[in-house]
């Protein structure tokens, strides 16, 4: 239901409070659902191992994608 949504995005986000209305926690909801199956974190852990290597850092998303 919509209160356990907005309690999970608080929890994974560390909020003090659900977002408010509830849809805004539904949008939130599905957009940490898309990062987390999408493999965006490791896309991010790429780049930050590459910075810390020295190596030319991604400025754009279309640089992270590749």
């Amino acid at each position: 239901d919509k209160a356990q949504v907005g309690f999970m995005v608080a929890r994974v986000l560390r909020l003090s409070a659900p977002p408010k209305p509830a849809d805004a926690a539904d949008a939130v909801a599905l957009a940490i659902c898309h990062l987390w199956r999408g493999g965006a974190a490791r896309r991010i852990e790429a780049a930050v191992a590459t910075q810390r290597r020295g190596r030319r850092v991604p400025r754009s998303w279309k640089d992270l994608a590749r």
